[in-house]
């Protein structure tokens, strides 16, 4: 996360705007906690790990 924020940074130096550096940044954390979920999904589903489907 630090180096999202970094990158951030650098790219408004750049000259992009902000608004497009935060997109990206929400975009890169959005694909980054499917996947998290995904791998949560499947350590419950292999008895690695619990989880709960009825809250």
């Amino acid at each position: 996360m630090l180096l999202q924020v970094a990158r951030i940074a650098t790219d408004a130096a750049a000259s992009e705007t902000f608004d497009d550096a935060i997109g990206d940044l929400a975009e890169a954390y959005a694909d980054l906690n499917e996947q998290d979920h995904r791998a949560f999904v499947r350590a419950v589903m292999d008895a690695r790990a619990a989880g709960r489907h009825d809250l």
